[in-house]
């Protein structure tokens, strides 16, 4: 794993740590790897390397690694990291293709992101047909991630409000604090990435959906919608959102993603 390997056989594990996933720096040359050995029937901790004592054990367990590596097709060695967390970036197959659209329904929780289309680092329009009951409501409209990480669109006291959690370093949130509207309703959030605008938009029951944000002028709303916030978004993450990111409608899943009433773990919508 991340160019990290090791082989046991007969007592006997060689071992050799090529990066550490967490440190972003250059990994060196695979062949610059230093291997360690461990006879594991005396030393179960791994703690007396006997590399330099019983070379030619070391090169007996590198030549049985070379020769399972081989039948287990592992050459090429992928050493990426992060890149590897992103189907595009790492050159395999994407479960969603080329899908620019993606529409899920109430009881859709636990989607994990490559299930999910791809809306990392790039433009998003999430719209959503709600039913406020009451201008106390609070609940999770749509959201992905979790605490260290992640996206989502909730109701507030009765307003609607998203936020982006960025790695778990800061939070953008776009709320709107206008007079609570309850009934039947259309909520659209534009979001582009670092640097661009978050745009939130109400479209009045009954009229059809415009063309959302025009990408020339990143501000521009078809005329049937209505502007009700706005605000600028810092940063957004290219690779995956959490260690265990999923999607969820309608309720915020194991790890909310900010930490407001309406958008606590376990906390679904109000009906």
């Amino acid at each position: 794993m991340f160019g990290n390997r090791a082989i046991y056989h007969d007592g006997w594990v060689a071992c050799t740590r090529h990066s550490i996933p967490w440190l972003m720096v250059p990994n060196p040359p695979l062949s610059d790897d230093v291997w360690e050995l461990y006879n594991v029937n005396e030393d179960f901790s791994e703690a007396d390397n006997l590399a330099a004592k019983n070379p030619e054990k070391l090169k007996e367990l590198q030549k049985l690694f070379n020769e399972e590596a081989a039948k287990n097709h592992v050459f090429p060695i992928d050493d990426r990291r992060a890149e590897r967390f992103d189907a595009g970036t790492a050159g395999r197959p994407d479960l969603m293709g080329k899908r620019t659209s993606l529409t899920v329904y109430e009881g859709m929780i636990g989607i994990m992101e490559n299930a999910f289309i791809n809306v990392k680092n790039q433009s998003k329009t999430i719209t959503a047909d709600v039913d406020i009951p009451s201008k106390s409501a609070n609940g999770v409209i749509l959201a992905q991630g979790g605490r260290f990480g992640g996206w989502s669109l909730y109701v507030k006291d009765g307003r609607p409000a998203y936020t982006y959690n960025f790695v778990g370093l800061h939070e953008k949130g776009l709320g709107v604090y206008r007079r609570a509207l309850t009934g039947p309703q259309r909520r659209r959030i534009n979001a582009l990435p670092t640097g661009r605008r978050l745009v939130m938009c109400q479209q009045d029951t009954g009229q059809q959906a415009g063309n959302g944000l025009d990408d020339r002028e990143h501000r521009h709303l078809a005329a049937v919608h209505h502007e009700i916030a706005e605000g600028d978004l810092a940063d957004s993450r290219s690779g995956t959102q959490v260690v265990d990111p999923r999607e969820d409608v309608g309720v915020a899943g194991e790890v909310g993603i900010v930490a407001h009433r309406g958008s606590l773990p376990g906390h679904r919508a109000d009906r």
